[in-house]
């Protein structure tokens, strides 16, 4: 793991993010989940498929459109975890 920068003097928490952010993070976090409520749907949907062709090809798509919709998720949550325990992207000096 890379080292941390060092945070600014004075700043304990550099990122205080506004309502609009959090706004922004349900909000993607809302369209990743219909994404991937999307692609299980699509997921089930290719399994009635008759053309053997087809049922890979939606196989295959919908499971991208659920590994992405998934970690997409995951990763806004893990970022608003983050800001909400406060841990900084940096380390702290105790040089002061």
């Amino acid at each position: 793991m890379p080292p941390q920068p060092p945070c600014p003097p004075g700043d304990p928490h550099p990122f205080q993010p506004s309502p609009l952010w959090w706004f922004r993070q349900v909000l993607l976090i809302t369209a990743a989940c219909f994404f991937a409520w999307f692609g299980m749907a699509l997921l089930a949907a290719s399994y009635r498929l008759e053309d053997p062709f087809s049922f890979v090809m939606t196989f295959f798509s919908a499971s991208l459109i659920i590994l992405i919709s998934a970690v997409l998720a995951l990763g806004l949550v893990l970022r608003m975890r983050r800001v909400l325990t406060h841990q900084p992207q940096c380390r702290q000096s105790n040089h002061e």
